[in-house]
């Protein structure tokens, strides 16, 4: 299920490639009426560790000052070293993709889910992914209900 288009995901130790569901949870709930499940790949957080631009993309999850960087980019620290520490990742929606059928995408993933968000994470998530899909301003308010 790897599109060929994502620049290196991150894998576990046995081989399997890290992705965000971006679907709606409807989505996966009755994949029998939808088409596909859209997917961006978790991939490695291109900053260097310690630098400047690494504490930019990692705080970017959140509305600072009523502004979101990197808004292409979604913070995620993650227990996959080969050790169990953390790695540092995002889940990039500029290489977002839609899989299909859906019933055979929603399958997989559920039989290979490793973590869920939390319901903070979760709206930070659908915030920033809203703003990188619409260009929108949804950022400046919160409560908008619209992320």
């Amino acid at each position: 299920m790897l599109v060929e288009a994502w620049p290196h995901p991150l894998e576990y130790p046995n081989g399997r490639r890290l992705v965000a569901v971006c679907s709606y949870d409807c989505d996966l709930e009755n994949p029998r009426s939808r088409t596909g499940i859209l997917l961006a790949p978790v991939v490695k957080l291109p900053a260097s560790v310690g630098s400047q631009r690494e504490a930019e993309i990692l705080a970017s999850a959140k509305v600072v000052d009523g502004e979101i960087g990197y808004v292409w980019l979604f913070p995620l620290v993650l227990p996959i070293g080969d050790d169990g520490s953390d790695v540092a990742a995002v889940a990039d929606f500029s290489a977002m993709a839609t899989l299909g059928p859906a019933k055979d995408a929603v399958s997989a993933l559920k039989q290979n889910r490793s973590w869920e968000m939390t319901d903070e994470s979760r709206t930070d998530f659908q915030r920033k992914l809203a703003l990188f899909t619409t260009r929108g301003d949804f950022a400046n308010d919160p409560e908008s209900g619209r992320s």
